[in-house]
């Protein structure tokens, strides 16, 4: 169980992506390593640059997600595994339209919490032995808050089809982010009498719900 405060678990979200740089040169990183430190250069630069956007319209951070993380994250792979055994049930309309809601989700997470943004400190942690395979990858890292309370953030990564890596789930404080939808989305299958439609109509609020008890 995470004894830290609930109140930093929204930016924790964030900062699964948004960290900054290690100080160690991109060229000294493993190839995953260089993916998580260059999306967060990529976010980082947008957010500076398109401040006064966002401030006058919140929604322009969901742009920043869709536009500077989003090409890092295999939604297909993720909603699969949130779906889990009900995957096999649903029909392709439905694993899209999942798929799709899950993606936006996270997106909305993502974006209002990097609007809570203010100069925590983000390092990248060298690689250790086994941390990088062939075609698996633990990327490892910490947050200093303001307050000096240190949070550990793990990101699993894969190599896809198409040669690059791609972020699989994520592990804050020793909370499974993947593990935790799955079971998200079996209550609500059990909720809703089995009605893959309302779950996935019923998505975005449960998510919505979750953030705001935690956060």
């Amino acid at each position: 169980m995470n004894a830290k405060p609930n109140r930093s678990a929204s930016l924790l979200l964030a900062a699964a992506f948004a960290l900054l740089a290690s100080g160690l040169a991109a060229a000294a990183l493993p190839a995953p390593h260089q993916v998580v430190e260059k999306a967060t250069r990529d976010v980082l630069d947008r957010i500076v640059k398109d401040r006064p956007k966002f401030k006058a319209d919140p929604d322009h951070l969901y742009v920043i997600v869709e536009e500077n993380l989003v090409p890092y994250v295999d939604f297909d792979r993720i909603a699969k595994r949130v779906m889990a055994k009900h995957y096999k049930a649903a029909s392709e309309e439905q694993r899209v339209k999942f798929r799709n809601a899950f993606k936006k989700s996270l997106i909305r997470a993502y974006g209002s919490a990097l609007a809570n943004y203010n100069d925590q400190k983000f390092v990248v942690m060298p690689a250790g032995k086994g941390d990088v395979e062939p075609d698996r990858a633990s990327v490892n890292m910490e947050v200093t808050m303001k307050d000096g309370s240190v949070y550990r953030i793990n990101y699993a990564m894969f190599l896809a089809d198409n040669g690059s890596w791609k972020l699989e789930n994520l592990v804050l404080e020793g909370v499974n982010l993947g593990m935790t939808y799955r079971n998200n989305f079996a209550e609500m299958y059990q909720q809703y009498g089995g009605d893959i439609d309302k779950v996935i109509a019923n998505w975005s609020s449960r998510v919505e719900a979750e953030k705001k008890k935690s956060g």
